[in-house]
């Protein structure tokens, strides 16, 4: 996966959604390098590559069903986010913020990795109204912002 500057390969965001849409395609799909400063709060990560699993995309898919016409904005997402949160209690999960359009954001939880034989792991993913990142109600702290 390339990025340019700000800008994700657009051909790349392309085959990894055909990949996820694949209902014949792998069971992991990986997505590619999280930037490393968008991670520097997780030290003790062994990798910035992410992936989605066949397993967790049926998961936001039920949850959010929106998310299918949204996949390419959450691999951009993944690769060139706007900004990265931390839940305010114990954990290693990231959630990385990228803008959808004016009105909305696009959301994607990820597990960190700390374990060597492991990637960073998509959880869910989900489109909200862009100002509710700004929300002390949503329990999350920003650690990382372009």
């Amino acid at each position: 996966m390339t990025v340019d500057g700000d800008r994700v390969n657009e051909d790349d965001v392309a085959r990894i959604v055909r990949e996820l849409r694949d209902p014949d395609g792998p069971e992991i799909v990986s997505i590619g390098a999280i930037p490393s400063e968008a991670l520097a709060h997780w030290p003790n990560r062994t990798t910035d590559h992410v992936i989605i699993t066949r397993r967790q995309r049926a998961h936001y898919l039920d949850e959010h069903p929106e998310m299918a016409e949204f996949e390419e904005s959450l691999v951009r997402t993944l690769l060139d986010p706007e900004q990265v949160h931390v839940a305010t209690g114990p954990g290693d999960t990231a959630a990385l913020f990228g803008r959808q359009d004016s009105a909305h954001d696009i959301v994607v939880i990820v597990a960190v990795s700390s374990e060597e034989a492991l990637a960073n792991s998509v959880i869910t993913a989900r489109q909200q109204r862009a100002t509710r990142k700004w929300s002390p109600a949503n329990r999350l702290r920003m650690v990382w912002g372009k």
